[in-house]
């Protein structure tokens, strides 16, 4: 199993290595919302109330504001770069700091199961890109790149579920 994972780890690296920084944004972000969209529409036919957010009760100023400024901030410094930097300290494997990364991801959005491990995935979406960029250029522009992939990731959110309502 660790061949097959080192071997998919080496071809996506020989992949994305060459590309330049915004093409690796526009990869990121296609990967990011292919899963997002998949997920949310399957798991609102299985439940609707399952892709629920407590937020949701707020005015959709507040959602923009906290959904798409605050929520990449905060999150990207707490969850990629401080856990990514500091366990880099404490010479963590990459592998292990984006599992860690990503439960705390997870963790941190627990309103219901489903929701959680959704947002496990996002997670690994966003540590492994965060680790990317940081090996290729450096923390800034890694931190950059993890806030703005979020930060878009949210607004689509915030169209479909708030203008659009396409599910």
């Amino acid at each position: 199993m660790t061949e097959a994972i080192d071997g998919v780890k080496y071809k996506l690296n020989v992949y994305l290595t060459p590309k330049s920084y915004g093409k690796l944004f526009f990869i990121f972000l296609i990967v990011k919302l292919t899963f997002s969209t998949v997920t949310s529409f399957v798991v609102t036919m299985i439940d609707p109330n399952l892709t629920s957010n407590p937020v949701e009760k707020e005015s959709d100023l507040f959602i923009f504001m906290m959904s798409v400024v605050v929520a990449p901030l905060i999150e990207t410094f707490v969850f990629q770069l401080a856990v990514m930097e500091i366990g880099r300290e404490f010479m963590i494997s990459r592998r292990w700091l984006m599992y860690l990364s990503a439960i705390l991801f997870g963790t941190a959005h627990f309103y219901n199961l489903i929701y959680a491990l959704t947002m496990f995935f996002t997670g690994l979406i966003f540590a492994y890109s965060y680790l990317f960029i940081r090996n290729k250029y450096d923390i800034a522009k890694a931190t950059l790149f993890v806030v703005s992939l979020h930060a878009v990731s949210n607004l689509v959110a915030f169209l479909n579920n708030n203008v659009f309502h396409f599910f």
